[in-house]
């Protein structure tokens, strides 16, 4: 996979593959492979690191090899890794800024350019697969956004071997459980969401997203709990003959400190 193993600000043979400006015909890679990006002077940074600039040959305009960085028109770049820390910990956005001493508007924002730098990660893999050569389990993480009356899963099609990640799908739902008075009072005052087909059409687009990735077998392989809007996704005749779909219900659970029953134990081996 083309990624680079070192960060572009200390990269020293760098050539810029397409203009970093959105406007221009350049923009799109598949364009501008052919385009040679002239050396247009550079400016020194705090250290004394000397960024260059190029000249787009076909808007004309100028750009700093800074344009291409993750850092870029960041006043703190050196948040970045802690707070990327602090977020695979699952701390909270609040603890994180009383950490590393920031505003907690700092580490939302970096977060949010951390996902997008990680989405790309996961498309360029996608983009270098070979074949998809194993079942691909799926469940949705739940979380929530703001506050728990607006809860959403995310379908994760993880690889039964491998563990990779395959994609990504929200689901915002409705809010579920017992609610006191007061509870569906604030309910009725939240803003009004799509829920993008519930839990079945974000099941349906991740199965749809794995088999556009070439593979060897004719059908592809899913596994997922015995939850009933994957079943019904599953029987969709838009995935008949195409998707062998093999649900393992979850067990039902005995007084604390049993141990698992052997259902248990198979479903944990499959899944």
């Amino acid at each position: 996979m083309d990624w680079p193993i070192q960060p572009l600000e200390i990269q020293r043979r760098f050539a810029p593959r397409f203009c970093p400006r959105r406007d221009c015909p350049a923009h799109t890679r598949g364009v501008s492979k052919s385009l040679r990006f002239a050396p247009a002077g550079g400016y020194f940074r705090a250290g004394r690191r000397r960024v260059p600039r190029f000249r787009c040959p076909v808007c004309r305009r100028t750009f700093g090899k800074q344009a291409f960085a993750f850092s870029y028109y960041l006043k703190r770049p050196e948040l970045t890794i802690p707070i990327a820390a602090g977020l695979n910990a699952g701390s909270a956005h609040r603890q994180i800024a009383r950490s590393i001493g920031c505003h907690p508007s700092t580490v939302t924002r970096r977060a949010a350019r951390l996902g997008r730098h990680a989405i790309l990660l996961m498309s360029r893999a996608l983009s270098c697969l070979d074949t998809l050569e194993e079942a691909v389990v799926i469940d949705h993480f739940e979380t929530f956004e703001f506050t728990q009356d607006l809860p959403f899963g995310v379908a994760t099609p993880i690889g039964r071997r491998s563990g990779f990640v395959y994609g990504l799908d929200p689901c915002p739902h409705p809010r579920t459980g017992p609610r006191s008075p007061a509870q569906q009072a604030r309910l009725k005052t939240r803003p009004k969401r799509s829920t993008r087909g519930g839990y079945a059409g974000s099941f349906g687009r991740a199965v749809e997203t794995l088999l556009k990735l070439p593979r060897k077998q004719d059908a592809l392989v899913v596994v997922s709990d015995g939850h009933a809007d994957y079943r019904r996704a599953a029987r969709s005749t838009r995935f008949r003959g195409h998707v062998r779909h093999r649900g393992y219900p979850n067990p039902k659970r005995g007084p604390k400190g049993t141990p698992r029953s052997a259902e248990a134990k198979a479903r944990f081996r499959v899944m």
